[in-house]
């Protein structure tokens, strides 16, 4: 399950719930201790909510990540976009995220015999696709789709064999690109 909310959203949500928690723990310690004693119930209920406030703080930058507007989510059954300026997402999925500037594609330049220098245009076009293999290559502690890792592992091999195929066109070689590594579009420039 994944939940995306706008960071305004998730900050209100988070007020309340620390609120809440912080009046729950006041009511309950307040059970626990002397009746007329003052002091020490709002001893008790100051740390109360101060606990309650460290715990929402430290739990919110340790488990809920940010993303920004146009940037993509992905897990192997489905695809968001982000839609706000900023948004927080939890999730049990362990999603991917690609951000915005590569959202657009992946340039890289490849040497070849014959044509000389070629640019290599490829964007992702179905995310879910590729999700298994971008989870093998991502490196732990990151949330990001690691692009020049699958690029090096999953494109440059397929884009290798159809060059040493040496079809007859740029056309035809996009297309033999395009087959062969499906939830892809693969442009060629010289």
């Amino acid at each position: 399950m994944t939940i995306i909310m706008p960071t305004w959203l998730f900050m209100m949500v988070s007020i309340l719930f620390t609120i809440g928690v912080s009046f729950l723990l006041s009511v309950i310690m307040s059970k626990f201790l002397k009746k007329g004693d003052k002091r020490k119930e709002n001893m008790a209920g100051f740390l109360a909510a101060v606990v309650t406030i460290l715990l929402v703080i430290a739990t919110s930058e340790a488990f809920v990540e940010r993303v920004y507007e146009g940037d993509v989510l992905f897990t192997a059954d489905k695809a968001w976009e982000v839609e706000d300026a900023t948004a927080r997402y939890l999730s049990t999925e362990r999603p991917l995220v690609v951000a915005n500037l590569f959202r657009h594609g992946y340039y890289e330049s490849i040497e070849t015999n014959e044509l000389g220098t070629m640019r290599i245009h490829w964007q992702v076009t179905h995310y879910p696709e590729i999700y298994e293999r971008a989870m093998e290559l991502h490196s732990e502690g990151t949330h990001f789709f690691p692009f020049q890792a699958y690029y090096e592992a999953v494109v440059q091999p397929v884009v290798t064999d159809v060059l040493e195929e040496e079809p007859p066109s740029l056309s035809a070689m996009e297309e033999m690109i395009n087959d062969r590594l499906p939830g892809h579009e693969a442009n060629l420039n010289q």
